[in-house]
């Protein structure tokens, strides 16, 4: 397998898995895989500076290994306010709390409350921490985002880690791929109800046989999943782009986490203006009908 999940001690998980390494396993020995480039998944118990989580990341990121988060992730927990459009849909249900303080536990973008989803998978895919609880505040201009820190599989409740557990395994996969361990994640953005959209099924589907040769996992990733961007290495969009659209977000998104992307947000915006295209093409001396 290619995928693997580190833990400060085995106990730490709801059941024994091939797949389950401990932390001081990783430290010191690295990862079984031989071929393709692992994923991490980090659950230590901490991850502040300089603990064993910390370090799993550090060494991942030196190793070349995915690892999910990464050490830019968790060097930065400093929760940003989300898009006004976001926020929004979730006011409703907070002005209606009595309590001025409410606390979310995202797993894998994932939250119990229904009202509060959209938030939980915005601060998945911005900050790529698995399990993590959000602090709201009711404050003098209404509520906002105050802490955002990393949780422990030991302070889950049963239904919790049962949610994580699924995850861990859907991104684990059966193991079948041993043979064949990717070297890079590559999401490729499409809409299937984009009758404009640059590639059709077929195309898709030769690109990610093609891509495959080549080291590389294609998958195709709906309007949806924008919380799954940091379980890839790149982001590819072949949907129709343009300014304030879903491709957009997609791109800003992809590039927050550093990820080369194809487009990027600034060739969105740019290219989507035929005035700056028509100023850029005669400033380069290039014919136009």
């Amino acid at each position: 397998m290619s995928t693997y999940v580190i833990v400060e001690e085995l106990g730490d998980w709801p059941c024994h898995a091939d797949y389950l390494l401990t932390a001081r396993t990783y430290l010191q020995h690295g990862v079984p895989t031989t071929g393709g480039r692992p994923r991490i998944i980090n659950l230590c118990r901490n991850l502040e500076h300089l603990s064993a989580g910390y370090y799993c990341s550090l060494l991942a990121q030196a190793r070349g290994h995915h690892c999910l988060p990464g050490l830019q992730a968790i060097s930065r927990l400093q929760p940003l306010q989300p898009p006004a459009k976001l926020w929004r849909k979730a006011q409703g249900w907070l002005a209606q709390q009595s309590e001025d303080r409410i606390r979310v536990r995202a797993i894998f973008g994932q939250c119990e409350q229904n009202e509060l989803a959209g938030l939980a998978r915005y601060y998945y895919g911005l900050s790529q921490l698995p399990l993590q609880e959000l602090t709201l505040k009711r404050g003098r201009h209404g509520w906002s985002v105050r802490q955002q820190q990393s949780l422990s599989p030991l302070e889950l409740s049963q239904s919790e880690k049962e949610l994580m557990l699924h995850h861990a395994q859907a991104l684990v996969g059966t193991g079948d791929e041993e043979q064949a361990a990717p070297l890079y994640q590559l999401a490729i953005l499409v809409d299937p109800d984009d009758g404009r959209a640059s590639s059709d099924g077929l195309a898709l589907e030769r690109f990610i046989r093609a891509a495959a040769t080549q080291g590389i996992r294609a998958e195709i990733l709906p309007p949806s999943a924008i919380e799954r961007l940091p379980e890839f290495d790149t982001l590819w969009l072949r949907a129709e782009t343009a300014v304030g659209h879903y491709t957009f977000e997609f791109a800003h998104r992809a590039e927050q986490l550093k990820m080369p992307v194809i487009d990027s947000s600034r060739a969105i915006l740019a290219c989507s203006n035929k005035l700056y295209l028509y100023e850029l093409m005669v400033r380069s001396g290039v014919p136009m009908p």
